[in-house]
């Protein structure tokens, strides 16, 4: 909630502010999510339930999903290549919805060698040919965006043991085989797991990604990708430093891909909840627009894939398994709203607190947040008009006289990032809130009245100080001062007046000397 500070100016204490001046445009394919239409076999990914995933990713304004066409499903003889009706259907419909494609290509074909790695050179012939049917039947519907492998620095999809010096042989035939089918393919690269901590034969994905480099493989790919699931701590603590890390291996210069990320609200460990889900995400997002470098961030993923409360990999979804929508799904979808279409002209920061400006031609919105301390805030905005969106979508309207908002430590700002959109105008206002409500004074009497406008759709327009209104009483029965207070002069009846904005309350009232 925001709220006015009522500390006298004496000891209103207001932070000094480091600003700095960002512009950054949002990319084309920016907010992702990690689906699973290539699953087909799954019951849950079939057809029918197809249209409502693809209703709620466009209403989310997620603009890519990522998703994958297995080699095996693909190639079932050697050398003859038919594509599941289901592949064609998903990149058809999303294709119609407007929604990007990310394609993973994976995995080995048991026709060539066993187990999930590609290690030979005859293996690695016959996964480009592969690439390139994929490429050349999907390209033409629009998919623009492919991901070579998933998780290769991990034993389940690389076996019996990772190796990047193989991989990076792969990218060498794979991605010229991409590139001679359609130049204007965008091929990702790394695809990795964090793996940090975990034993041999598992790699973590910064020493992975240094032999990809020792072994050349950097020269063969557009961008890289990488997965990142951070459980403690927010973003702000720890993505600079991810992105540290990798660049001082790739350079500065290669566009980022974080093509996995994802918070599972099962009931053990990690021990994330709903909100904080929400909140994670949320801040990640806006954080991650500071960085030119990453390109993408997909979020793993759109739904959970069951429906048991202990299991994690059944609970990273945005949606539940029955596709109602969890706080981080509608977290997701404010921040599109809100900030999508915007560049991000600064950042403001002191003390844990934080603000970035966001603006296009027609708007500019703040999205704020506390990450720690409990200091105040303030905000300078150029309006007097504000639209005022929590993390989850509940819209208020905000009326601010002197255009400095205040965010109280207490009652304010919180670790929910909250969006403030300066307005030339309210919606329509159709309704007001007064109160107490009175028909009825004795003569003495005294009241303080707290007046709110209600706009056509329901939402409260919040002002800031009664000072902002005008009051007015229509007889000498009773007086109303420019703070609100009404006071029961005489016996009589008149009318109390307040204009807000062009809009007039006008209600009824009697002064009587006793009842």
């Amino acid at each position: 909630m925001i709220k006015k500070n009522n500390l006298p100016v004496e000891i209103l204490i207001i932070l000094s502010i480091f600003i700095s001046s960002i512009t950054a445009q949002v990319p084309e394919a920016f907010y992702g999510v990690q689906t699973h239409f290539g699953q087909w076999r799954r019951g849950d990914m079939n057809y029918d339930n197809m249209t409502p995933m693809l209703d709620s990713v466009k209403s989310a304004g997620i603009q890519l999903i990522r998703d994958e066409c297995y080699w095996s499903d693909v190639e079932t003889e050697r050398g003859v290549y038919n594509f599941p009706v289901e592949i064609d259907n998903y990149i058809t419909k999303a294709s119609e919805y407007g929604i990007q494609v990310l394609l993973i290509l994976n995995y080995n074909n048991p026709l060539y060698a066993p187990g999930s790695a590609v290690t030979t050179d005859s293996n690695r012939t016959a996964y480009a040919e592969y690439c390139k049917q994929v490429v050349s039947r999907y390209s033409p519907l629009g998919v623009k965006y492919y991901e070579i492998w998933n998780e290769p620095n991990i034993p389940t999809f690389w076996s019996l043991e990772p190796n990047a010096d193989e991989y990076a042989e792969l990218l060498k035939v794979a991605y010229p085989a991409i590139k001679g089918t359609n130049p204007d393919a965008v091929i990702l690269c790394g695809a990795t797991s964090p793996a940090e901590g975990n034993p041999a034969p598992f790699i973590d994905w910064l020493t992975y990604f240094n032999g990809i480099k020792d072994n050349g493989g950097l020269e063969y790919m557009d961008a890289v990708s990488f997965h990142l699931y951070r459980f403690s701590g927010g973003p702000e603590s720890w993505l600079a430093v991810d992105l540290n890390n990798i660049t001082n291996i790739v350079g500065d210069d290669i566009d980022l891909y974080i093509t996995e990320i994802g918070y599972p609200t099962s009931s053990v460990w990690p021990n994330v909840d709903l909100q904080e889900q929400a909140k994670n995400f949320s801040r990640l997002l806006l954080t991650a627009r500071e960085h030119d470098q990453i390109k993408m961030i997909t979020y793993y993923d759109l739904k959970n894939d069951g429906e048991l409360e202990h299991e994690n990999e059944h609970n990273f979804g945005l949606l539940n398994f029955d596709l109602s929508a969890k706080p981080a799904f509608n977290a997701y979808k404010t921040a599109t709203l809100n900030t999508g279409d915007k560049t991000l002209v600064s950042k403001n920061y002191s003390l844990g607190n934080y603000s970035y400006k966001f603006e296009n031609d027609t708007e500019i919105t703040y999205a704020m947040w506390k990450y720690t301390g409990d200091s105040e805030h303030t905000q300078s905005v150029k309006t007097n008009r504000l639209r005022v969106t929590s993390m989850t979508g509940e819209v208020s309207y905000f009326y601010d006289s002197d255009k400095t908002l205040y965010f109280d430590a207490e009652l304010g700002l919180d670790d929910s990032p909250t969006y403030v959109t300066e307005l030339d105008e309210f919606p329509e206002i159709t309704g007001f809130h007064v109160y107490p409500y009175i028909d009825t004074m004795l003569v003495g009497d005294q009241f303080l009245l707290d007046f709110k406008a209600i706009t056509a759709n329901g939402n409260i327009v919040n002002i800031d100080s009664p000072t902002s209104l005008e009051w007015s009483f229509s007889a000498d029965a009773a007086d109303v001062d420019s703070s609100g207070i009404i006071t029961a002069l005489n016996e009589g009846a008149g009318l109390i007046s307040i204009v807000f904005d062009g809009n007039t309350y006008n209600k009824d009232v009697t002064v009587i000397r006793d009842y």
